[in-house]
Formats: structure tokens, C-alpha cells, sequence
């Protein structure tokens, strides 16, 4: 932990999501970069430009939204269900969504502060998409997760497959509750609830918010 990054910046970060305590932040400094070393399938190589990471960020699988949600939040919105499992690995997927949330909350104080929300999208999810949702895949981005400093604040999951229900329980179990009292499940097309929390002027058209499209952020 002596060659880490230690501009103030970067610890306040630790600080905050620790509430302060020195003895937390040290703890969540050492899971935070156990998990960066024991897993660089997810965390070597971030390179924008590389074919396979290029690949998920222009289907628009993670899109970080512009502004912030009525409580000063950041939102991003994840559409697992655009990918191709022929020519997208798993790991490719969550690597790409790890690397673009973390660029899009670099130096951002009131991201940090207020914390973020994640839109899952499941619109065309497929029960063949869901191949290779082992639980040691679900366990490993969990324990992401709970080292990260920023960690969703709430969680809103959106055109809900009745298939996707055991996915859904297995991914979430291996959840603190305090995390698992944060997800937020909707039914097909029913955006009302999300609407009302995150509020129109963050939320993209299709949606039915006032922000650009998903195509359009996208891009």
C-alpha cells in the first residue's frame, strides 16, 4: 500500500465512503486494490481502443448519464441485454462497465458525496444471454462492489423477465442486505416508480425524461 496513489483527492474518496473512520479506510484501501491485483482479467489493459473493449462500449451496453438525478446523484445506465455472446465475453462486459464508471466518477466531488444509481435495463435479454452467469462470476462482482468507495446508492431494474427470477436471486445473495434493500424491481415498460425518484431531466428519452437518447449518449 506504499506505492498507491495518495493525492488527497483520491483518499477523501475512501474517507467519505468510510464516514471517516481511519481504521475502515485502510480496510477498504487494502480490499480495493486485493481485488485489482487478484483480478486482472477485469482491471489490466484499460485501453478504450482495444477491439474487445471497443466492441461493448459501442453497442452501449454502459452509459454513463449528463447531470445528476433530483437528489444530486449520478446515473448509469446498464443494458445487458444488447449483448452478443458470440462475440462478447463475460468478463470483457463487466471489465468495460467497471473501467467506464470509474472514468465517468473520476474527479467528480458530488458524485462521490451523494453517490450513484444504476438503471439495469433487461429489454432483450434472452435466456441464451444468460450463459456463463455462473455464481463465481456473481461472487466476484459483488466482491467489486464492496470494495469500490462509491457504491450505488439505489438500484433500478428495469423490463423484468420472469426467466431472469433465479438469476436474480442467486446474483443478489451474495449481497449485504443493506445492498439487496437498495434494488428496486420493475415490470415491462413500467418506468413511473424510477421516474419519480431519479426524477425526468437526468432520464433519457426513452424513458421518458428530457435528457438525449440512448443513442445519442451512445455516441
Amino acid at each position: 500500500l506504499h506505492t498507491i496513489k495518495q493525492d488527497d483527492q483520491f483518499l477523501i474518496t475512501f474517507m467519505r465512503a468510510c464516514k471517516f473512520s481511519l481504521e475502515k479506510t485502510k480496510e477498504k484501501l487494502e480490499s480495493f486494490f486485493t481485488v485489482r491485483g487478484g483480478l486482472p482479467v477485469w482491471y489490466d489493459n484499460w485501453d478504450p481502443r482495444l477491439p474487445e473493449i471497443k466492441r461493448v462500449i459501442s453497442a452501449g451496453l454502459a452509459i454513463p448519464l449528463p447531470g445528476y438525478d433530483k437528489q444530486g446523484r449520478r446515473v448509469v445506465v446498464m443494458r445487458i441485454g444488447l449483448h452478443d455472446p458470440d462475440t462478447m465475453k463475460k468478463d470483457d462486459i463487466f471489465k468495460t462497465t467497471t473501467m467506464m464508471i470509474e472514468s465517468a466518477l473520476a474527479g467528480d466531488t458530488q458524485a462521490v458525496i451523494r453517490g450513484i444509481v444504476l438503471v439495469q435495463d433487461l429489454e432483450g435479454i434472452a435466456l441464451s444471454k444468460t450463459v456463463g452467469m455462473t455464481p463465481a462470476l456473481m461472487k466476484r462482482a459483488s466482491t467489486v462492489q464492496e470494495a469500490m468507495p462509491t457504491r450505488p446508492k439505489s438500484i433500478h431494474i428495469l423490463n423484468f423477465p420472469s426467466f431472469m427470477e433465479s438469476i436474480y436471486k442467486m446474483s443478489t445473495s451474495f449481497l449485504k442486505q443493506k445492498m439487496r434493500e437498495r434494488h428496486h424491481v420493475h415490470g415491462v415498460g413500467d418506468y413511473s416508480a424510477m421516474q419519480e425518484e431519479l426524477g425526468l431531466e437526468v432520464l433519457p428519452l426513452e424513458y421518458g425524461g428530457t435528457n438525449s437518447s440512448l443513442a445519442e449518449l451512445t455516441q
